[in-house]
């Protein structure tokens, strides 16, 4: 390589090292230039508390907020109460929010940042508009897009009195549509706060169920009939559960309900806190079928664990470990809300919820396939385990000879199965105790399972001869 061509190599490379300190010195600069750009709304945290009226817009409605008595309601669903994480995120992303950047002014642009009027068509955009009592705007903003590939606090937002947009950084969220701003969840009550339920079918049957042991433990069947065994605890703490992040997909006002809406069922839980929910569900036939509820909350303070220490042996009796119910006035408190948010209005919920909620004894037990039974078995030569020397028909008719005892001094039964009987059981009175299904030769679970308690059947025969059984649970 020559002289010249080395000269020119050199005097490239020091046009390009001028040239990336002059871009790098101007892309500080541009960094470091932060002081022109504008606050969108200067000292918004001081006017955020008279905000009265919040309208959110979007391509297809607008929601509006109403603040009354300090509670904000949405207009849109007659005042429901709306959602305070919503509006936490609404008045913290204006009262936080930096303008990191210049954006488009020209509106044909509009659309690639979602910065267009909400009533254009096809409009992603969002407009938030916050009133004092008076009427007045204290804010009103555009809200577009999130900045593509940027971080998640990143969007584009316009003043709808202004051309120029801008990329900011704000927790702020204003999303469309009503369901965004209801508070959904209807309750969450902690299942092991539940200290019993009760629940009663349209047919006006009712189930108890109940703790074993007092805060957390097992859950029971207080009413359990005879004849059936309680499944197993998950199934039994269905309806408790279902009280935990209980959220709603509809609100109606109560006097919606529809009109075919039928099988009404109670759900009665209380707390060892002392509160007393009651849940009235509704079944409207369909596909899927739907499921209404009301709710109404009140305070039972005798529902409340009592101290049973008294002031001479507290040290001795105290359980660092038991529950602890919250303080009554707290709770007192919580229920007046619940009941001021759940009087006059219907909740439609998921189907999974609302079954828990309608749970019956046909749900929760199952009939016990168990029998306790009695027996006197007559036995002959060639029969499974006998050893009798007797015929078979010699067998069967001494079989019918005690049978007709046995009718005819039915509590007598023990005291002729100790005398005559072949079976082992026979020093017991022929007693068998309990047994379930698939333990006996299939003739004898067959005629013993058909029995009522006290009956006596007629002689059955099995590989071990001739039996006559009598039920006695």
């Amino acid at each position: 390589m020559n002289k010249k061509a080395i000269g020119v190599i050199i005097a490239i490379a020091a046009v390009l090292a001028v040239a990336a300190v002059l871009a790098f010195n101007q892309h500080r600069a541009s960094l470091e230039d932060t002081t022109e750009l504008p606050v969108l709304f200067e000292g918004i945290v001081d006017q955020l508390d008279d905000v009265q009226t919040i309208e959110i817009q979007d391509n297809a409605e607008t929601v509006t907020l109403e603040q009354k008595d300090g509670k904000w309601g949405v207009v849109n669903k007659g005042n429901y109460t709306a959602s305070d994480s919503a509006l936490r995120l609404l008045f913290v992303g204006l009262g936080d929010m930096e303008v990191l950047e210049k954006k488009t002014s020209n509106p044909d642009w509009y659309d690639r940042l979602g910065v267009q009027d909400p009533t254009e068509d096809d409009a992603e955009s969002v407009k938030v508009t916050m009133k004092s009592g008076d009427g007045s705007t204290i804010a009103s903003l555009i809200v577009g897009k999130p900045q593509p590939g940027g971080a998640r606090d990143r969007l584009y937002v316009r003043k709808p009195d202004d051309k120029q947009s801008w990329l900011v950084r704000s927790p702020l969220k204003a999303p469309g549509g009503v369901d965004s701003w209801l508070e959904k969840t209807i309750l969450d009550v902690n299942k092991d706060d539940v200290e019993s339920v009760t629940l009663t079918d349209e047919f006006g049957e009712t189930v108890e169920l109940v703790r074993k042991d007092g805060h957390g433990s097992d859950w029971e069947i207080a009413n359990l009939p005879e004849g059936y065994d309680a499944n197993p605890v998950n199934v039994l703490q269905g309806p408790a559960a279902s009280l935990g992040a209980l959220k709603f997909t509809d609100v109606v006002p109560a006097s919606e309900i529809p009109d075919d809406a039928t099988s009404e069922t109670t759900m009665v839980a209380e707390t060892f806190d002392g509160e007393r929910l009651v849940a009235h569900t509704y079944y409207v036939e369909g596909t899927p079928p739907l499921y209404y509820m009301t709710i109404e909350a009140s305070y039972d303070p005798s529902l409340r664990p009592k101290d049973k220490a008294d002031e001479e042996n507290a040290d001795e009796t105290k359980d660092e470990n038991a529950f602890k119910p919250r303080p009554a006035g707290e709770v007192q408190n919580e229920v007046e809300e619940l009941q001021q948010r759940f009087e006059g209005w219907a909740y439609q919920v998921p189907s999974w919820k609302a079954q828990n909620m309608r749970k019956k004894l046909s749900d929760l037990a199952t009939r016990s396939e168990k029998v306790t039974a009695s027996h006197i078995l007559i036995s002959y030569e060639g029969a499974s385990r006998s050893s009798q020397t007797r015929t078979r028909d010699e067998a069967r008719a001494k079989a019918e000879e005690i049978l007709a005892r046995v009718q005819e001094n039915p509590d007598d039964f023990a005291e002729i199965a100790m005398e005559e009987s072949d079976g082992p059981s026979a020093p017991k009175g022929g007693d068998l105790g309990e047994f379930g299904r698939g333990r006996m030769a299939p003739p004898f679970e067959a005629a013993a399972f058909a029995l009522k308690p006290g009956e006596i059947s007629g002689i059955v025969e099995t590989e071990f001869g001739f039996h006559i059984i009598k039920r006695t649970k």
